[in-house]
């Protein structure tokens, strides 16, 4: 393992020493180097604010590349350097702990960071179930622990059946959470309510945080899944039993704290516009069509990063965007979505502002809404926002805290068992 990490620093660290010699040479930009004949897992958040800001679709789309390479061997979060990307098994976002192993349902302490991944064929409960559905890309059980966006809204597939969605973290967003200096235990909501009401606490993650929301269709026989990264999904199913299913990868939304601010980059399945499509009444509605918010200075990164994943099923996957600000150089907010995550308020949605209300309030009222129902429609907020203006504005006699933009946070549960903080404000 201690090899390992040297090569990976060692990697790093050539890297970024190539990377700034380019820069001083050429512009920054998807033509600034050749391409490359082989793609090799480097971290681009130790790079700095500096990387991310000079050029974000390479820094987005590097991370992409690096947290999709296969992982190591009972090492959570860390690359394998002696495969390639594309080769069966978990990946290394896969690895990360998901909110269901950090926000308990009893509120207690999660079990440690590497802790042992369970793949389905070694699992008890779910090996026959796992045998019968195929094989996969990946053959890590994923626990889908949600069927809806935050609007309260559902998209499906053709057949009605609908995509499911899970967030992640990286070990150092994970240590924040679990092992924080404070002593406060943010995993649960008496934690977090502890840290709002003491005065010289404020959130913040450390630079290495990461996050990823993941959006999976689900795959039954006969599906063709020759463009989707898969793998075992377990979701509760119309009958509110938990159901194992082949899943294919329809959308992954990473962020970094490697800006203040987080960085936030996104990520679709080029078949998205015509294969899920929104749901009324039970029924598959109209397609969710083209990313209204997708940036058309993607397309040149898309060109060649797909071309260097060639022959791998992540070349069907495209960044859509990115959001580095609150707005644009006109001072116009700045608009980013997902349509697997964001498919009915794309007009509406910033993901910057609306996780800016990531907040820890009273335990009648621990959350705020990140609905702006103030010209009386019901919105996403965009552009800068006065944290505190909208928190008296929502609730004039409560205080609350700012959660650096982790509304992660809202999975978490009381130690009584009886309460969670997420419903009461989605």
């Amino acid at each position: 393992m201690h090899a390992a990490r040297r090569r990976l620093a060692a990697v790093i660290v050539s890297a970024f020493v190539a990377m700034w010699a380019g820069a001083c040479q050429a512009p920054p930009g998807p033509e600034a180097s050749p391409p490359r004949k082989a793609l090799t897992p480097v971290d681009p958040t130790t790079g700095g604010a500096s990387a991310a800001l000079q050029d974000p679709g390479e820094f987005g789309w590097t991370l992409f590349v690096f947290l999709s390479w296969p992982a190591l061997a009972n090492e959570r979060g860390v690359p394998d350097f002696d495969k390639q990307i594309g080769a069966p098994g978990p990946t290394v976002w896969e690895t990360f702990k998901s909110t269901a192993d950090v926000y308990l349902t009893n509120g207690s302490m999660p079990a440690p960071w590497n802790s042992p991944f369970v793949v389905a064929s070694q699992s008890p409960e779910w090996a026959s179930a796992a045998a019968a559905v195929g094989s996969v890309d990946s053959p890590y059980l994923h626990y889908l622990s949600e069927a809806t966006m935050i609007d309260g809204r559902q998209i499906v597939d053709s057949a009605a059946r609908i995509v499911q969605y899970e967030v992640r973290m990286n070990r150092d967003a994970f240590e924040y959470v679990v092992n924080n200096p404070s002593g406060f235990e943010l995993f649960n909501l008496e934690g977090q309510e502890a840290a709002l009401n003491d005065p010289a606490y404020t959130f913040n993650f450390p630079v290495p945080a990461i996050e990823v929301k993941a959006a999976w269709r689900i795959l039954e026989p006969g599906v063709d899944d020759s463009r989707y990264w898969t793998s075992y999904g377990i979701y509760t199913d119309e009958n509110g039993k938990a159901k194992l299913s082949k899943v294919g990868l329809t959308g992954l939304h990473i962020i970094s704290k490697v800006l203040p601010d987080w960085l936030w980059v996104t990520f679709e399945q080029q078949d998205n516009p015509t294969a899920t499509f929104q749901f009324y009444e039970g029924q598959p509605g109209v397609a969710v069509g083209p990313n209204q918010t997708f940036n058309p200075a993607a397309t040149a990164y898309n060109t060649k990063f797909q071309a260097d994943l060639a022959g791998t099923k992540w070349q069907y996957y495209a960044i859509q965007g990115w959001q580095t600000a609150f707005t644009d150089d006109n001072g116009q907010p700045t608009l980013f979505a997902n349509t697997q995550a964001e498919t009915y308020f794309q007009s509406s949605s910033s993901c910057m502002t609306c996780h800016s209300l990531s907040s820890i309030g009273p335990p009648q009222t621990p959350r705020l809404t990140f609905w702006n129902t103030a010209n009386g429609n019901v919105e996403g907020y965009t552009g800068k926002i006065d944290f505190q203006a909208v928190a008296r504005q929502q609730y004039p006699n409560a205080t609350f805290k700012p959660m650096d933009y982790a509304w992660s946070f809202r999975n978490a549960h009381s130690t009584t068992g009886t309460t969670t903080s997420k419903g009461t404000r989605r």
